[in-house]
């Protein structure tokens, strides 16, 4: 299309643009599943919902992480607890997609994942600083 009309060019480059989207969209876990939940639920998913106390545990955890008394290797550790926890999110959400997903809540799911891509970034924050 390199040769072909302005018009011509200006459809590649969008269909470029949505192809990319769509393979990034299928490549992360996350992504989708909130594409997925996007179609069988008809909404969208909304980036405040958490599971209940989560933000108070993952204050403490920041506190506890950022306290100049702990070693590094007991952030290792904790951190090590993070990544546990993040794949346990993950396997409870895919055996979720994997059964009748209809009988939890789109709640759930919106905290489930939610959870994961707070986990996921805090994670990579503190392993940047170690």
């Amino acid at each position: 299309y390199a040769t072909g009309s302005a018009h011509l060019q200006k459809l590649s480059r969008q269909y470029s643009v949505l192809l990319n989207q769509a393979y990034k969209t299928c490549k992360d876990d996350l992504e989708r599943a909130i594409y997925l939940l996007g179609i069988e639920f008809e909404q969208t998913l909304s980036d405040s919902v958490l599971p209940e106390n989560f933000l108070v545990e993952m204050f403490d955890l920041q506190e506890r992480l950022a306290s100049t008394e702990i070693s590094n290797e007991d952030k290792q550790t904790i951190l090590h607890q993070m990544e546990q926890n993040i794949q346990k999110l993950e396997k409870e959400r895919i055996a979720l997609f994997e059964s009748e997903y209809e009988s939890k809540s789109f709640e759930w799911l919106q905290q489930n994942i939610n959870a994961t891509r707070y986990l996921v970034r805090f994670l990579d924050q503190q392993e940047k600083q170690l």
